[in-house]
Parts: C-alpha cells; sequence; structure tokens
C-alpha cells in the first residue's frame, strides 16, 4: 500500500494548503482520505482528461492505486476491541438510469460500496433524507445533513458517498506520570513536534507546533510530503510537561471549489466531463462535491468522522521539556501501521487547556 499512502500524504498536504490559505486563523478540520476515496471511486469511471486531472491532483501514479485502496478499506473492516476505525462508502444510483455493470461490480469489489437505488425523479428530498441518515449512522450521528436541501432532483444519476469514523483513548492518560511519550524538534520547519499514541498504538496523533507564535501559516506553506516523513522519524522519547487545549471543531468544506482550485475542472464542467466508464455514454458529470468532518480532542483520547459525496448529475529525571500548545497549530491523525493520514486539523482558536502532567517520553 505504499503506493496509496504516498499519494494520500502528497495529496493531503496539498489539499490542507489550499483550504488553510482561505482560512488563515481559522479553525479547520478535514479527511483527505475520505475525499480521495470519494474521487477514486469517480476516478474508476472517468476518461480521458477528466481521468488525467484527477490523478493530478490525487496524485496517483497508476491504475493499481485501487487495489491498494481495497487492501487498506479491507484491513478497516477488521474491527478492534480497543479502538474504533470504520469507513464506510455507497452508491446511490438513480432507479430509471442504466449504468456499466463493469463500473458497479468494480466499486462493490474493490471499494466495498453497494448500490442503492433511488427515486430521485419523484421524490429527490426523501433520498437526500436517505443518504444523510447513511452518513450519519455511520458516522456515530457525527455528521448531519451532509447533502443541503435542493440539490437532488430528476436529473441526479448518482451519489458517491464515504464516511469514516474513528474512536480511541490515548495510549497514555494526562492524569498518569512517570510514562514515555516522544517529542522532537523538526529544525527544517522550526517546530517542535509531540506523538501522542493511542491504546494499542496503531494509530497516533501528532501535532506540529511552531516556534513562533504566530507561524502557523508560514509551516503549513512550507510542509512537504518529505518534512512529514522525516518529522515522524525526529521524535524521540523524553519527559515532557504536555499542555495542549480541549477542543471540539467541525467543518463544512466547498469541497467543489477546492477541487476546481486544485486542478479537477472538465468533470464538474457538463460540456467537458467524461465519465463515460460510469453509463458508456459522456452525458454525466459532477454537479456538486460536500465534505464535512468533526473532532472533539480531551483528556480521555479523540473522536473524529467525516463523510463525503459526489453528485453526478447528467448533463518526555531530566528537566522536561514543555509542549504548550497555546498558540495556532496544526495536527493529523495518522495510521502508524500503513502510514496514512487520516484526518488533518488546524487549531487556531484556543479556549482552554488540558491540566498540565508531567509524561515521560
Amino acid at each position: 500500500m505504499e503506493d496509496l499512502s504516498k499519494s494520500n500524504m502528497k495529496f493531503g498536504i496539498d489539499l490542507l494548503k489550499t483550504v488553510a490559505s482561505s482560512k488563515k486563523n481559522e479553525n479547520l478540520f478535514m479527511s483527505p482520505f475520505s475525499i480521495q476515496t470519494v474521487m477514486a471511486m469517480l476516478h474508476v469511471g472517468s476518461r480521458n482528461n477528466s481521468k488525467k486531472e484527477i490523478e493530478n491532483v490525487l496524485r496517483f501514479e497508476s491504475d493499481e492505486i485501487h487495489a491498494s485502496f481495497g487492501k487498506y478499506l479491507e484491513m478497516l473492516h477488521q474491527k478492534d476491541s480497543t479502538y474504533s476505525l470504520s469507513a464506510a462508502n455507497k452508491m446511490f444510483i438513480h432507479n430509471k438510469f442504466e449504468f456499466l455493470d463493469s463500473y458497479l461490480d468494480t466499486l462493490k469489489a474493490t471499494y466495498k460500496s453497494t448500490a442503492e437505488k433511488c427515486d430521485f425523479g419523484r421524490n429527490p428530498e426523501g433520498e437526500r433524507e436517505k443518504i444523510n441518515a447513511w452518513v450519519e449512522g455511520e458516522t456515530n450521528s457525527k455528521i448531519k445533513d451532509l447533502i443541503p436541501s435542493g440539490v437532488l432532483n430528476g436529473l441526479t444519476a448518482m451519489v458517491l458517498a464515504n464516511a469514516i469514523y474513528f474512536k480511541g483513548d490515548w495510549e497514555n492518560k494526562f492524569e498518569v506520570s512517570d510514562t514515555k511519550l516522544k517529542f522532537g524538534f523538526y529544525k527544517a520547519l522550526n517546530s517542535e513536534i509531540l506523538e501522542l499514541p493511542y491504546v494499542k498504538k496503531d494509530l497516533s496523533m501528532f501535532f506540529i507546533l511552531p516556534r513562533k507564535v504566530d507561524g502557523v501559516s508560514a509551516l503549513t506553506e512550507q510542509l512537504t510530503d518529505e518534512h512529514l516523513v522525516q518529522l515522524m522519524r525526529s521524535v524521540y522519547p523524553t519527559k515532557v510537561d504536555v499542555m495542549i487545549p480541549k477542543f471540539s471543531l467541525e467543518s463544512d468544506l466547498d469541497l467543489k471549489t477546492i477541487l476546481i482550485d486544485l486542478g479537477i475542472k472538465d468533470t464538474f464542467d457538463m460540456n467537458k466531463a467524461d465519465l463515460s466508464g460510469i453509463n458508456g455514454n459522456k452525458d454525466l458529470y459532477v454537479s456538486d462535491a460536500f465534505h464535512k468532518a468533526f473532532v472533539e480532542v480531551n483528556e480521555e483520547g479523540t473522536e473524529a468522522a467525516a463523510a463525503t459525496a459526489a453528485v453526478i448529475m447528467t448533463r518526555s529525571i531530566q528537566i522536561p521539556r514543555v509542549f504548550r500548545a497555546d498558540h495556532p497549530f496544526i495536527f493529523f491523525i495518522h495510521d502508524n501501521r500503513t502510514n496514512m493520514v487520516l484526518f488533518w486539523g488546524q487549531f487556531s482558536k484556543p479556549k482552554g487547556e488540558i491540566k498540565p502532567t508531567r509524561q515521560e517520553l
């Protein structure tokens, strides 16, 4: 799955930079994995320049990337009693439209995405509520009303949806002392790095705290996938007094505009889109794309969720270090098993902090 983790890391950073550039000094949270998954399902049915643009933006190097998605999704389906991590995909298709069996079969086999027929012609609002209810169910009620009212109609051919949910407790509770954590300083970005693993250590949250109080924008602009790999390697066991704010963030992104800005243009243009791998014709295009995400971080652990939908229409005894996150920082949730970045966030408005305790890394 190295090809997938590389593309996921590169796309996630591109996405973070694009969104953060228009939301300076704002909190934000999103799941590049969720967005990438929906666009990958769309990629299966895209052709010609529409396909090339998706590949360029998602950083796909070959069609074999789909097999890697399948392997990772299969891994996510293997439940673990120590934490919750799941991802679900689904196709909601017009009950009167014809679709290629090859497309539906590929999404079912590779992306574990079943197809549900919908009466978009007679009951578009009812079907919208059904799709939103599915998303809400798959995200433990953290993502609601993903698709807004008035978006679906009789011309809606298909809605591709993904939902991802995570809930995990910290491996080292904040009230427990004499526990080793991992901390480091990454010179290239002039930032301190802290890794907080979740129970079992399959996943971790990494914090990237710039030395400059107002340095988060510059940090984001300078960040590269090579930096990300190196900074995760830069942490080492040491004593750290960890002070991190408790926070809860929600984001609702205009994903269509973001993807167009990143370079996926033809797919959203009814006159240029080529999604003929879906139904055999060049009459489909993506009219809208939505993404919502939620995260809550506290003394116990983290709960995070996100959902994406694409609407397809026809036409650290040493002196302890101190990691005081009392100014803006960015953070991400990382799957240590596969090097996948599942969520990215920017925290810009601290309202409080978790009670400081000494943690030995």
